[in-house]
C-alpha cells in the first residue's frame, strides 16, 4: 500500500503536496489520454487516409496548489526551501517515480521535473503562494499493484500403460503444471521482468492471449540466470548481454506484453529438471 491520502503527491518518494504545508488545488493531464499520433498516411487519390497505429506520446502532468504551511512572509522560505530543492532539475536522463491518488486510487508513473512556477505578487506576500508544477513521463503509463508468479516446466505422470494390456485401457494422468494465469489488471499493455533458472535447455515462454514466444538458444545450469527486461527490451545472462541467445521463432522482448485482463503464460523448456523456474514481475498499466 502506498499509504497516500487523496490528493496528495509523492515525488522522487518525498510527500510533497501533503494537504497541510502544500494543498493541491489543480491537477491536468494525469487522468487524461496523452497527445496520440495516429500513423495516418493522406491517400493521393481518393478522400481520408490509410489508417495506422495509434501511439500514445508523453504524459504531462501539471499540478497546483496553495502553500498553507506558512505562518508568516520569512516562514514562506523556510517551506519553499525543500521544494525547491526537490523541484529542480536532476543529471542525466533518468526518470523517478511519481505517485498521485486521485479517487482513492494510488498509481505510479515515471518523470521528470520540466516546470516549476511560484509567481510573486499578493498571495505571496500573505504567505500563501500559488506553487505550480509540471512533470514530463516518457512512458505515459501509470502502474498499480505490483506483482509476481513463478511457474516450474511441466512435470510428467508417473502413470501410464502397464503390460500386459488390459481393456479399458488406463493411460494415467497427463503432465502437469508448466503454467499460470498472470492478471493485468489495468487498461493497457504491461511488460513484465522474467527470471529464468535451470537446470533447463532451450527455455520457451508462451503467452496464450497474444499468442507469442520469447524463445532461447542455450541451456542454463541450476546456478544460472536468464532475465529478460521486456520494457528496456534487454537480455542478461549471469549479469551479461545475452541478446545473442534470443531463438529466431522468438519475438523482441518489447513485443512479449501482459494484456489488460487475464494472460494465461507457459514455461516449455526442450528438456529440464524439476527444478527449474521462470519468475515473472509485472504491474498493472493504466494509460
Amino acid at each position: 500500500m502506498s499509504g497516500l491520502r487523496e490528493g496528495q503527491i509523492r515525488w522522487r518518494g518525498q510527500l510533497l503536496f501533503d494537504g497541510r504545508d502544500l494543498a493541491l488545488t489543480e491537477l491536468e493531464g494525469w487522468d487524461d489520454l496523452p497527445e496520440i499520433e495516429t500513423g495516418n498516411v493522406e491517400r493521393a487519390a481518393r478522400h481520408g487516409a490509410w489508417p495506422g497505429a495509434a501511439l500514445a506520446g508523453q504524459r504531462l502532468v501539471t499540478a497546483v496548489g496553495v502553500l498553507t504551511g506558512a505562518g508568516s512572509l520569512p516562514d514562506v522560505h523556510t517551506v519553499l526551501r525543500p521544494l525547491r530543492r526537490a523541484l529542480t532539475l536532476t543529471d542525466g536522463a533518468r526518470q523517478h517515480p511519481l505517485e498521485i491518488c486521485v479517487g482513492g486510487e494510488s498509481l505510479t508513473a515515471h518523470a521528470q521535473v520540466t516546470a516549476r512556477v511560484i509567481p510573486g505578487g499578493p498571495a505571496f506576500r500573505s504567505a500563501r503562494p500559488i506553487v505550480t508544477v509540471q512533470w514530463t513521463c516518457a512512458d505515459p503509463r501509470r502502474y498499480g499493484s505490483a506483482r509476481q508468479n513463478t511457474v516450474n516446466p511441466p512435470q510428467p505422470s508417473e502413470d501410464g500403460l502397464e503390460y500386459p494390456l488390459e481393456y479399458p485401457l488406463d493411460h494415467g494422468r497427463p503432465a502437469h503444471g508448466g503454467g499460470a494465469n498472470l492478471l493485468n489488471d489495468g487498461d493497457s499493455p504491461t511488460h513484465p521482468v522474467v527470471e529464468v533458472a535451470g537446470p533447463c535447455s532451450r527455455p520457451r515462454l508462451i503467452n496464450r492471449t497474444t499468442g507469442t514466444n520469447l524463445e532461447f538458444g542455450l541451456t542454463l545450469a541450476g546456478s544460472d540466470r536468464l532475465v529478460v527486461d521486456c520494457d528496456q527490451g534487454t537480455v542478461l545472462l549471469n549479469g551479461l548481454d545475452g541478446f545473442h541467445h534470443i531463438a529466431p521463432a522468438s519475438v523482441p522482448p518489447e513485443h512479449w506484453t501482459l494484456t489488460p485482463g487475464s494472460n494465461p503464460v507457459h514455461f516449455r523448456p526442450q528438456t529440464s529438471e524439476p527444478e527449474a523456474w521462470a519468475r515473472f514481475r509485472w504491474r498493472d498499466a493504466y494509460l
